[in-house]
């Protein structure tokens, strides 16, 4: 039988302590969740009238008493028209295919709720939905089969919901500004379709605006890193070594002092003690003094001296800190890990 190992976390020291779990590790009633693996509690862990829930399991076999069952979620195919009384199914919810036609009497279908796929074209008589047939907003659902509303049947503004199937509409068919939702599926729009300045809406869709797709400038040059510019620095700062947060100043962190880690990020240049300072702690960083000549891909360390390395610190004592890794000769990505490991020998 496989072994359950818990790892708890002590908020103390910041160490993750790992333990074998037993039945002995657990008190009567520490376990109050719902969710309990399959087959975990068989009928001989159960009391009698202990389950109150009206779920039932599929396959239940037992002998139920009169009126036992009274909910309305029945698995599909557990009740034939034999077991229910009349007017013994009072929900509008039944499974697709559970009621056929001759099951059902003359108007004997009142609820406005019908499954999807339930009534196809075929079942209704050609022209049997017209105009004059459908009541002043008759027809509130947005979903309607592709071609199943020609322009003669709706009136003016007769369609009010944004979802139609693709291809419902035509070019030709939508009026100058006819448009008026700013919610358009994925590729519906092509260039050729919109004039100069013809989006003035500031919602545009995830990835559909990327770098090509831009002038050069600030506002990509921000956006592709992540910096903190905003926090006075402690101390003399140089560039391009690893920095954390002391009481509102951010100083040296250092893989030898376990106390003053983890880095938080990595300054991008010289800054005086108690200037405002801007550090990173995410996206590329190009150093002209670092040469990771062949090792490109590789990860990269916080040092002794705060610095970026490609060995990781191995002595007694010192943490090892992933800050990024290698995309050139002298550029990293940044990506302070918060975590880290301190050796113990």
């Amino acid at each position: 039988m496989a072994s359950i190992y818990v790892v708890t976390y002590d908020t103390s020291s910041g160490k993750y302590l790992v333990g074998l779990l037993g039945s002995a590790q657990l008190a009567d009633f520490a376990v109050t969740s719902g969710k309990i693996a399959s087959a975990a509690v068989t009928t001989i862990n159960i009391e009698d009238g202990a389950v109150t829930s009206a779920k039932i399991a599929s396959g239940f076999t037992a002998p139920i008493g009169a009126k036992s069952i009274t909910s309305a979620h029945i698995a599909s195919g557990a009740v034939g028209g034999d077991e229910i009384w009349l007017r013994g199914v009072w929900s509008g919810f039944i499974a697709s295919g559970a009621v056929i036609g001759d099951a059902i009497a003359l108007a004997g279908v009142t609820s406005g709720r019908v499954a999807a796929d339930i009534i196809a074209s075929s079942q209704l008589q050609s022209g049997i939905i017209g105009d004059w047939r459908v009541l002043d907003r008759g027809i509130i659902s947005g979903k309607l089969a592709s071609g199943g509303v020609i322009g003669d049947v709706v009136a003016g503004r007769g369609v009010l919901s944004g979802k139609i199937a693709s291809g419902a509409i035509a070019g030709d068919a939508v009026a100058w500004q006819g448009l008026w939702s700013g919610t358009l599926q994925s590729g519906a729009i092509i260039g050729d379709v919109i004039a100069g300045f013809g989006i003035s809406s500031g919602r545009i869709a995830s990835g559909v605006i990327t770098e090509q797709n831009l002038v050069s400038g600030i506002s990509i040059d921000i956006s592709e890193v992540s910096q903190e510019p905003s926090y006075r620095a402690g101390e003399i700062i140089s560039g391009f070594l690893g920095v954390q947060f002391v009481s509102g100043y951010f100083k040296y962190a250092q893989a030898g002092e376990p106390t003053v880690m983890p880095a938080i990020g990595l300054s991008i240049a010289n800054i005086a003690s108690g200037a405002i300072g801007t550090f990173q702690y995410a996206g590329r960083l190009t150093n002209p003094s670092w040469n990771f000549s062949g090792y490109v891909g590789s990860l990269v360390f916080l040092g002794t001296s705060s610095e970026v390395t490609l060995t990781a610190p191995s002595a007694s004592g010192q943490c090892a800190q992933r800050v990024g890794k290698v995309v050139g000769p002298t550029n990293i990505f940044v990506r302070p890990e918060l975590t880290f490991v301190q050796l113990a020998q």
